[in-house]
């Protein structure tokens, strides 16, 4: 009897050690699983992202209108300088967006949701534009700068969110970066949406436009100014 209790042991003991393996391998392959998941979650997001972007720069296209002669198209160049400056606001949302997508994002619920309603300001702001080139007016501005402040600002958040979330690996140098952008970003997109609230106070569109221009420089000397420090910096440490 103790022959068999000893066999018995000899067994059942190399099973154990086996689906005692075989349960910690499993366990290190999960995050692997769930980090190729995430990868996988994050490119779909990225890709269905710039379709959305191309749709809102398609849809500023169609304000362009054809004019009777070439002499009118120089005579009223307004409608080419529009058409360039939402281009390149567009533009400037979609390089935000990719550097964003490349280094401070971890797909979670919040993210998805925050990114789907980033989508929605600025598949917005494609139409917004449209009232802008057929009404003119300042609240036709106050409306579309309404669209393009609420994608910045939410811009803003998901970088925020990005530097400030475990999962998402930085170095100082790239948090730094991620804050810099956060605080540029959010700034230009509020700015955007109090000139929306100067268009409800009956202000002109001249007005509207001036705080743009103002909110523009801001941001440019803000970028100038980080970018010297960083300069700066890195030659003391070299």
């Amino acid at each position: 009897m103790a022959r068999a209790a000893r066999r018995a042991t000899r067994t059942t003991t190399p099973n154990i050690l086996r689906e005692t393996r075989l349960e910690i391998q499993s366990s290190d392959a999960a995050p692997a699983e769930r980090s190729a998941q995430a990868e996988h979650t994050l490119h779909r997001l990225e890709a269905f992202s710039d379709i959305v972007i191309a749709f809102t720069l398609s849809e500023l296209a169609l304000t362009l209108k054809v004019p009777d002669s070439s002499q009118q198209l120089l005579a009223h160049p307004l409608q080419l300088v529009r058409f360039l400056g939402s281009f390149a606001l567009v533009c400037s949302l979609w390089w935000l967006h990719h550097r964003l997508f490349s280094r401070y994002v971890f797909p979670d619920s919040v993210t998805i949701v925050l990114n789907f309603a980033f989508l929605a300001a600025a598949a917005y702001a494609g139409y917004s534009f449209l009232l802008v080139s057929k009404l003119g007016d300042a609240i036709a501005l106050g409306i579309y700068g309404l669209s393009i402040g609420a994608a910045y600002s939410i811009l803003a958040v998901l970088y925020v969110k990005g530097i400030r979330d475990s999962r998402v690996v930085l170095d100082e140098t790239q948090r730094a970066d991620g804050a810099q952008f956060a605080i540029r970003v959010g700034f230009f997109g509020l700015t955007l949406l109090i000139s929306s609230l100067f268009a409800v106070l009956g202000r002109g569109a001249d007005q509207l436009a001036t705080v743009w221009l103002i909110g523009v420089a801001l941001v440019i000397f803000l970028s100038v100014r980080y970018r010297i420090a960083r300069a700066r910096r890195e030659r003391q440490t070299a």
